[in-house]
């Protein structure tokens, strides 16, 4: 546009008092812009939340701009549970003694942000007991794992009557057959001590993952892996895997394809289990196999 008016007053076609009109007439519509850019609400942060019931007491854990928050349910009192940035966090009966552990993903700050992503550092496990009615964690395991550009973190069990907890950790990596970097499946067994390779795949299919669940859906004692995956129609679907001996064997897909990037949730209420996908503005929306 600016162009324009110069090619104007060259050709005479608009005098200096009218081209300063028009120039001020851009540069209030550029700040207008930006200063509408500038106020603009930045896209929300999917807020996750667990419950855990230690010693009969009910907390809240919530992750919220990479602070990990704990509520009491009785005293309704909010506190800040761990220190630091973390970028994922679970809870999990680790050890098979009817206390949920906590499992987390720290924040790595220094890592290079791709595709606006950020990474973590170290997956750091934590049991939790009750001390003066708050709630007090303490460290039982750390291992830095940045090198393999962790996104997400899970626990669950694959194997009806297996002592051992899996723990499922999205990467951002190549591997040794597949060069291109992309987010990949990497499980782990946590034997009370640390953490073992049970299957650090390349994919579970050639859709792209972007998070998981373990739920159990079939009723046999054991997890399976609901999947969201985009398509390379830049849909998304939630795909079902079920372990098998040495690997994963496909179950099902949901009958229908979301538009739009979100989060898988696991509702419980009983026996019955529900998966849902979470988006950024709070909605939610029931994923039907």
């Amino acid at each position: 546009m600016v162009y324009m008016i110069i090619k104007l007053y060259k050709k005479k076609q608009l005098s200096k008092k009218q081209i300063v009109s028009y120039l001020m007439m851009i540069g209030i519509i550029v700040l207008v812009t930006i200063g509408f850019i500038i106020s603009s609400p930045a896209i929300k942060e999917i807020v996750k939340t667990e419950v855990a019931d230690i010693e009969g007491q009910g907390y809240t854990l919530t992750l919220k701009n990479h602070q990990l928050y704990v509520e009491n349910s009785i005293t309704k009192v909010i506190s800040t549970l761990l220190e630091g940035p973390l970028l994922d966090m679970t809870c999990y009966d680790m050890n098979q003694d009817g206390k949920k552990e906590l499992l987390v993903l720290t924040l790595n700050k220094e890592s290079s942000k791709v595709k606006g992503r950020s990474f973590g550092r170290e997956l750091q496990f934590y049991t939790l007991e009750v001390e003066n009615e708050l709630l007090t964690p303490y460290l039982i395991y750390k291992n830095d794992i940045s090198s393999v550009n962790p996104f997400s973190l899970r626990a669950g069990k694959l194997e009806p009557g297996e002592a051992y907890t899996n723990i499922f950790v999205g990467v951002y990596k190549n591997t040794k057959y597949y060069k291109e970097v992309m987010n990949r499946p990497f499980f782990f067994s946590w034997n009370g001590e640390f953490i073992e390779r049970k299957w650090t795949g390349s994919y579970l299919s050639h859709n792209e993952l972007m998070d998981l669940v373990f739920v159990d859906l079939t009723g046999d004692g054991a997890d399976e892996v609901a999947v969201l995956e985009k398509t390379p129609a830049g849909t998304y679907q939630v795909s079902l895997y079920k372990w098998l001996n040495f690997g994963f064997d496909y179950l099902t897909t949901s009958k229908q394809t979301y538009p739009q990037l979100g989060c898988l949730k696991l509702e419980k209420k009983g026996e019955q289990s529900k998966i849902k996908l979470q988006y950024s503005n709070g909605a939610e929306e029931e994923v039907d196999f």
